[in-house]
């Protein structure tokens, strides 16, 4: 399990920064958004194989466990046909020629010119020396307001619930509905999450990212909300009846689900993949997802005792409250980068810290 949790924690780290770095400004959005829902793929697989496990066959479930195998090992073979990205290429000294062979593994039609072009803006950009991550965040500019959205980004992604209902659907979900009636709710959740993640894919270019993550946060909101008000109307003060109760716990609970897979959940992976300049992406990514797991940690612990000391009502109305401070957050804090090129989007981000440090010297 720990030797597959690392394989798996560097394919969340080197996965979007290839990506981002190889595929054009028009695909970028859609293809790293993949990721996303690739995963959402596999835990829906992982829902609906454990209904279908062999039960009556001693240890049946290994067989399951034999699957990811054969596609690690597809994978692994897949990786020695796949060029080295072409901004990577250009910031170790790459020639012309290797970066026009990176460039038309994803276009074919990529010319010597488009490669000399690329080579001149990423350099025209590059400072020469070594770049510390902490360094360049010490030193403000776009480097540090990518940090900073990248921590906001992954907090709200750890403390607005997704964590907790997941992780805790099944003991939701037998406390208030029947046990049959839970097994067949729990195998829904996959098929929700990938209608969200499906969705995302779509849209991502053509409604951009802040504008979804501010959907997203917003449906969460609402949903939050709908659970809230289930529980204290209905399962502690029994104002409607159970039945109506279920039948607003199951909707308030796929719709929060599903508005996550629409944006934060998948958003965030491309915004990290998209912020930071080459040199320091796969370093930030590494952070970042360190303090993701590390707060996934922390409500995982937390939830059951919360739980116990203020019940669901309480739990969900903290949620709610994330949840709200994260709407509006998404709507006046991150950066647009539909449509921009890597290089224009660390132009875009310099332009906006160089403001912010405008307005507080002159508020100052």
């Amino acid at each position: 399990r720990f030797i597959y949790g690392m394989g798996n924690t560097f394919s969340l780290i080197t996965v979007p920064a290839y990506l981002s770095e190889t595929v054009p400004s028009r695909l970028r959005g859609p293809m790293l958004s993949c990721m996303e829902l690739f995963v959402v793929l596999g835990i829906a697989l992982g829902f609906w194989a454990g209904g279908l496990t062999p039960y009556q066959v001693e240890r049946g479930w290994r067989y399951f466990f034999g699957i990811p195998l054969a596609l690690a090992l597809l994978m692994g073979v897949g990786l020695f046909f796949i060029p080295r990205s072409p901004r990577w290429l250009i910031s170790h000294g790459g020639s012309v020629q290797r970066v026009l062979t990176a460039l038309r593994f994803v276009n074919p039609d990529a010319t010597e010119d488009e490669a000399k072009d690329m080579i001149w803006r990423i350099r025209r950009l590059e400072t020469g020396k070594r770049v510390d991550l902490f360094e360049e965040i010490k030193q403000g500019g776009a480097v540090n307001k990518a940090w900073k959205v990248s921590v906001l980004l992954i907090c709200m992604q750890q403390l607005c619930g997704q964590t907790a209902l997941l992780y805790y659907s099944g003991l939701l979900f037998t406390n208030t509905v029947c046990a049959m009636n839970a097994s067949w709710g729990l195998n829904l959740i996959g098929a929700v999450k990938l209608m969200g993640a499906l969705a995302c894919s779509f849209l991502v270019e053509e409604a951009g990212r802040r504008r979804l993550l501010a959907l997203s946060s917003a449906g969460m909101t609402v949903g939050m909300l709908l659970l809230v008000l289930d529980f204290f109307t209905g399962f502690s003060t029994s104002q409607i009846d159970k039945f109506t109760c279920v039948g607003i716990l199951v909707v308030a609970f796929y719709f929060y689900l599903l508005s996550y897979s629409l944006g934060l959940g998948p958003v965030t992976w491309i915004l990290l993949g998209e912020l930071f300049p080459t040199e320091v992406k796969s370093t930030a990514s590494s952070w970042a997802l360190l303090l993701g797991n590390m707060l996934n940690v922390v409500v995982t612990l937390s939830v059951p005792l919360l739980v116990k000391r203020m019940t669901f009502i309480g739990v969900f109305a903290i949620f709610f409250i994330i949840c709200l401070v994260c709407t509006f957050l998404m709507t006046t804090v991150i950066p647009e980068t539909k449509g921009l090129s890597l290089e224009e989007i660390q132009i875009h981000l310099e332009d906006m810290s160089s403001r912010g440090i405008k307005n507080q010297k002159e508020g100052g």
